[in-house]
């Protein structure tokens, strides 16, 4: 039986190739007013009678009330900022999720044959139909997390468009099956809720990383700023590695 090494990059849902980067979808920058709180002007100590005292102590008011006036629309400003940024990490974990994210591209081989990236970004059906073509042999399919985020992605999405032969691939039922093997949980000893990057098990089985420009945290940058083909290396470069990684972890069980 054959083993193909799987995984995939993911975008939130409604990213667009040339979309202002840092500006959420639907946010709209909020006038700095909303923030604003002024501050309020203190009142002359009752004990301060004499003319010059009273303006001396008015003045330096004037001064104080101004500074605070100034640094209230600093502040106003910067939480309009501060809501800015907020926006955009709530909506980039979009990519995180099935329900909220869509496949951006796959990256899978067989055995030890090349590479191959299936880019999608642009219609997810049509990749996720590739990949149907593709998956025509008997497999044993090896992901990195994959229980904790390419099966289940894939399964959900084949779900939802309508492709339940090649969803069939990626469903489970029985943990104790070996069509779905994940290196993570290979490296934990079949715990599913263990930690683990495949660049951290890489540093530390010296396994020398396939050249990628970007890590999958850059994926969405380099997707809107139109560095495609970053994607595309680093999608290609994870299979190296994971096939590697797993070729080391299967020499060991």
């Amino acid at each position: 039986m054959s083993t193909l090494y799987i995984d995939i990059e993911t975008l939130p849902e409604d990213a667009y190739l040339g979309m202002p980067h840092g500006i959420a979808p639907g946010w709209e920058r909020p006038d700095a007013l909303t923030f604003f709180v002024e501050p309020t002007r203190r009142t002359l100590p009752s004990s301060y009678k004499k003319a010059e005292t009273v303006a001396r102590w008015e003045a330096n008011e004037d001064e104080r009330h101004l500074t605070a006036m100034r640094d209230a629309r600093a502040a106003a400003e910067s939480a309009v900022d501060d809501d800015q940024a907020a926006a955009w990490e709530s909506w980039k974990k979009g990519s995180l999720s099935p329900m909220t994210g869509r496949i951006a591209c796959i990256s899978m081989a067989f055995d030890e044959e090349a590479v191959e990236v299936i880019e999608c970004a642009e219609d997810e059906g049509e990749g996720l139909f590739e990949l149907g073509e593709r998956l025509r042999r008997p497999a044993i399919i090896v992901a990195h997390n994959g229980h904790g985020f390419d099966f289940e992605w894939l399964w959900k999405r084949c779900v939802k468009h309508r492709m339940p032969r090649l969803a069939a691939w990626f469903r489970q039922p029985k943990p104790w099956d070996d069509q779905l093997l994940d290196t993570l949980m290979l490296w934990n000893n079949g715990a599913r809720h263990k930690r683990g990057t495949l660049d951290a098990l890489c540093k530390f089985l010296d396994v020398k990383r396939a050249p990628s420009a970007i890590d999958g945290a850059g994926v969405l940058d380099a997707y809107i700023s139109g560095r495609w083909h970053e994607v595309v290396e680093h999608a290609a470069a994870d299979i190296e590695d994971l096939r590697e990684i797993y070729l080391r972890l299967k020499e060991a069980t």
